[in-house]
């Protein structure tokens, strides 16, 4: 297939298709390559840092968030980014760091950021605040401010098994 080669959001819509059909590494070649085309382009570092966090790699995904942080614009909203490593932080036990971004992203919202209810979900499900993180996710299905694929990323988790989590899927139309 050929794809655009001057439209990165088409090339990451590609990756973005083959992880969540299990084609992981072809996403993640991919995506290198992409990398090399774009190097100033913030969510080239975005897909891969939370691309390499659902698999486990978590060094990998703060070295990506750090090299995305390099290349964002002080205006730009970072609560995506404030979230993702919130999750990392939780995931690799480090509950108080995590905790420090669920604060961050209050601070931002009182600096007039709007903040997704997905990011405080992805902290909230990486801490394992199941109940929270569902009622967050499910304000945002009910306002259509979350997409299916936020929930496809999220199904090899341990929590994917949980019957809000499968209702939220059958919800938004990804199982029967």
């Amino acid at each position: 297939m050929e794809i655009d080669p001057f439209s990165y959001g088409l090339k990451n819509m590609y990756a973005t298709v083959l992880f969540a059909m299990g084609r992981r590494d072809e996403a993640f070649s991919y995506m290198e390559e992409v990398q090399k085309s774009f190097p100033e382009h913030p969510n080239v570092y975005w897909w891969l840092a939370s691309r390499y966090s659902l698999i486990g790699a978590y060094d990998q995904a703060l070295s990506m968030l750090e090299k995305q942080y390099a290349v964002t614009d002080d205006n730009d909203n970072p609560s995506d980014e404030v979230a993702l490593e919130g999750y990392i932080y939780a995931r690799q036990g480090r509950r108080e760091d995590a905790e420090k971004q669920l604060a961050k992203l209050d601070a931002l919202a009182l600096r007039g950021f709007y903040v997704w209810p997905r990011c405080r979900a992805m902290i909230l499900l990486g801490l394992d605040r199941l109940d929270e993180a569902f009622d967050l996710i499910e304000e945002a299905v009910n306002d259509h401010t979350i997409a299916p694929t936020f929930l496809i990323q999220l199904r090899n988790e341990s929590f994917a098994s949980h019957p809000r989590f499968i209702e939220l899927e059958k919800r938004v139309g990804l199982v029967p």
